[in-house]
């Protein structure tokens, strides 16, 4: 696999590079082989996302997730946003002893041909998940598990980095990143005050010669 970076060029471009805060982009993804013969591309297909499972329960704002039939692999690109110290702006919490254990992948394969495109598309949100409060039990035993809210990025410059489901590749081989920059919200243009009521122009009073 590591061969097909001599024949395929991999780009992700966003649709806006400067993104107000709160809002979102789509960034496209985009794999072209450029050689002169056919490609084959091969991805790796799980049931689910490698790694612990995010605990939706504790951020605000989002139903509570049901069990569903896992068993259908699938292709997964992992989104991650850092910003200008390489930092994780997310703080999601996770589900203890939740990441599955290690199965072999499902092999998906597609022949590009010369000059032929694959794409795919994921938004992007200028949003960061603060990690939540930690639990608190009280003198009587009962405990309350507060919950997180996605709040607006801070203005500045931030990355994110597309993992490509490749197969036969080490996780750091695997992802594409791209530049954003955020900006503040434009305050909304302040409505313009009426105008006082003006009296109404009188007529100069008559001049009487003597």
């Amino acid at each position: 696999m590591r061969d097909f970076a001599k024949r395929v060029t991999i780009d992700l471009v966003p649709d806006a590079r400067v993104v107000p805060a709160g809002n979102s982009t789509l960034l496209r993804l985009t794999l072209k082989n450029t050689s002169s013969e056919e490609t084959l591309l091969v991805f790796d297909a799980l049931p689910r996302p490698p790694g612990p499972r995010p605990d939706y329960a504790r951020l605000a704002g989002v139903p509570e997730a049901h069990p569903t039939n896992e068993s259908t692999p699938r292709l997964h690109f992992g989104l991650t946003t850092t910003n200008s110290h390489d930092q994780n702006v997310d703080g999601m919490p996770t589900i203890p002893n939740s990441a599955p254990s290690p199965s072999p992948p499902r092999l998906l394969g597609v022949r590009l041909r010369p000059g032929a495109k694959l794409t795919h598309q994921v938004t992007w949100y200028a949003l960061r998940i603060p990690p939540p409060p930690p639990v608190v039990t009280d003198d009587a035993g009962h405990r309350f598990i507060p919950k997180t809210l996605a709040v607006p990025l801070y203005p500045g410059e931030y990355t994110a980095a597309l993992e490509v489901p490749f197969h036969g590749l080490v996780p750091a081989e695997r992802v594409i990143s791209t530049k954003l920059t955020v900006e503040p919200v434009p305050d909304p243009v302040p409505k313009k005050k009426p105008l006082p009521p003006t009296l109404p122009q009188l007529p100069p009073p008559e001049s009487y010669s003597p």
